[in-house]
């Protein structure tokens, strides 16, 4: 979903059709979700016109959704974009939010919390990680005004980090471990550096 970047194309070279093909792009996800929920999934198929991956979460593949309703709002002033993104807010803290880790390795905080994944038609829990992409979610969470909630789940990511050395791509909050170490594009651009210079010292 490329809302923010097709808006402001739009308008910086005067032509409205970028604007209003991303906005009916958002459109149809808003109606696409779930009736009980709220919720959307984490990949649509155009062609069954059905969601093929029913999960829903705040992390890789779903993240730009509710974060532009917000940022879109920010900057072109969608009192729209706003309501939606509010709506959905409340939708994936009534079903996604978790307290505590219980995990003394993880955080030196107290309760830190997570966002599960869940059915987007059930909000029941879909599996047991996090991923990467999710820790930007507490950037949105400032944005929207709820700071003593991003500070305690970035407390999460904070204590990640100290543990590994670095954000693991994902977390299984359920077995307690590094699920992926490393970011996969990290070592496809390894091998890009290792083609052009030779070097295969760790970047």
């Amino acid at each position: 979903l490329l809302i923010l970047e097709f808006k402001m194309l739009g308008r910086l070279v005067g032509d409205p059709i970028f604007e209003v093909v991303a906005e009916r792009a958002m459109d149809k996800l808003w109606e696409l979700r779930d009736s009980k929920t709220g919720l959307i999934g984490n990949v649509y198929n155009t062609k069954s016109r059905s969601w093929d991956d029913p999960m829903s979460g705040i992390g890789a593949g779903i993240d730009s959704y509710f974060e532009y309703l917000l940022k879109s709002f920010i900057l072109f002033g969608n009192e729209k974009d706003l309501s939606r993104f509010s709506d959905y807010y409340d939708n994936i803290v009534k079903y996604m939010r978790r307290f505590s880790v219980s995990d003394s390795n993880v955080s030196n905080f107290d309760n830190p919390f997570y966002f599960a994944n869940v059915n987007m038609n059930t909000g029941q829990l879909q599996n047991h990680w996090i991923d990467s992409l999710s820790a930007a979610f507490v950037g949105v969470q400032i944005l929207h005004g709820d700071l003593k909630a991003a500070i305690m789940h970035h407390a999460l990511f904070y204590g990640l980090w100290l543990k590994y050395d670095a954000l693991p791509e994902r977390y299984n909050w359920y077995l307690k471990k590094c699920e992926y170490a490393l970011y996969p594009l990290s070592l496809n651009s390894q091998s890009y550096v290792l083609a052009v210079s030779g070097n295969s010292a760790p970047i």
